[in-house]
Order: C-alpha cells, then structure tokens, then sequence
C-alpha cells in the first residue's frame, strides 16, 4: 500500500467512478482514456511487486490534455 494511500484510504470516494464493465475495477470518469486489466500474476522487484496484468478491456474518454511526464515532475535519463 502506497503512502498516499495509507494517509487518505478512502480517496477512490472523492472522485466520479463507475465499475469496468469486465472486472469491476474502478474506472475513472474524468480520463483521456483507460485500460481495464485482470490481475495475472506477480513478481517481487526488490522493495517493489510488479503486477501482471491481462488487458481485458480499454477505452477513450473526454477529449483531455495529457499529462505529460515534465508536468507530472518526473526526470528521466538515457
């Protein structure tokens, strides 16, 4: 569980969501688009799991601008 999450475990009820039509994941209503995935398997990496995912269903939503890695504040290299 994230930290974010630890602190404010109920943040999923402040947004708009309906249930994926395949999995019943939460889809997002304010989204450019989404992916909806079954859960496959995991794997351990280092302090991290990795999660597997099966795309089961995908969709566009609101013609939104993308939030592109600069605005979200990432820094890559290589």
């Amino acid at each position: 569980m994230g930290r974010s999450s630890k602190q404010n475990p109920n943040k999923i009820s402040e947004v708009e969501w309906e249930p994926g039509e395949v999995t019943g994941s939460p889809i997002l209503k304010e989204l450019a688009g989404w992916v909806e995935c079954r859960l496959v398997g995991t794997l351990p990496a280092g302090d991290h799991t990795l999660m597997l995912g099966e795309v089961v269903n995908a969709g566009i939503g609101r013609d939104l601008r993308p939030l592109t890695l600069s605005e979200a504040g990432f820094k890559y290299s290589g």
